[in-house]
């Protein structure tokens, strides 16, 4: 065994689980994000990303986190995990891409097939939408708006959670306390040297089971 390989097992023996959000899911407390699985180098995409999951699986991580704004990533995912893909919750979002995305339900239906289709998976685990603040609460929560999309998705075993995602932490508390949403995924406002997010979205989502994430350090805190 070589000194990456014994690395790879020790930190996998230590791996520790939380429950995520209200989902009542034992999630590993450091996530692989997918924004930047291309890599500086296009040719090596496919090899790189085999790699990439197969050492994340080999330290005990659980959880994978998407979106079609993120390149090929899904695609590329979709390769990577193949014969593995039960090993992992995965979760992408709806929204940014393409440009003139417009958050109603259709799209949201759309944007979920497309993305599935790329993951080479029958099902989500967690179904988010990307950035609720270019969204904005109107197009989320009007009769046939992004939520709903999210609600049809459900019933149709496209997908067992719901969340959102952003910085908007004012519009995140918001829809938050709607108690719609079992997830909460906040970036750059929740760690060491920021802790923004504490003031409203992290204070709720302690009382009310929801998840909060730190996107600079590419890990959630549930």
């Amino acid at each position: 065994m070589d000194l990456y390989s014994s690395v790879e097992s020790t930190i996998g023996e230590r791996m520790n689980y939380r429950q995520f959000g209200r989902t009542k899911l034992q999630i590993s407390e450091v996530s692989l994000g997918g924004a930047y699985l291309m890599g500086p180098h296009p040719a090596q995409a496919e090899d790189n990303a085999r790699q990439v999951v197969k050492s994340a699986l080999a330290l005990g991580i659980n959880y994978i986190d998407t979106a079609p704004l993120y390149g090929m990533s899904e695609r590329l995912l979709g390769q990577a995990l193949e014969g593995i893909a039960d090993q992992f919750h995965l979760a992408t979002k709806v929204g940014l891409e393409p440009e003139d995305f417009d958050y109603s339900a259709d799209s949201v239906l759309w944007s979920m097939d497309r993305s599935l289709k790329r993951l080479q998976i029958p099902k989500l685990t967690l179904a988010q939408i990307h950035e609720v603040n270019v969204a904005n609460w109107d197009r989320i929560m009007s009769p046939d708006g992004a939520l709903s999309g999210l609600r049809q998705a459900q019933q149709k075993g496209v997908c067992d959670f719901i969340g959102i995602t952003a910085r908007a932490i004012p519009l995140l508390a918001e829809l938050a306390e709607t108690g719609e949403f079992d997830t909460v995924l906040v970036y750059h406002d929740y760690h060491p040297a920021c802790l923004t997010a504490t003031k409203t979205v992290i204070c709720y989502q302690a009382t009310n089971g929801h998840c909060g994430g730190n996107r600079t350090g590419r890990r959630l805190i549930h």
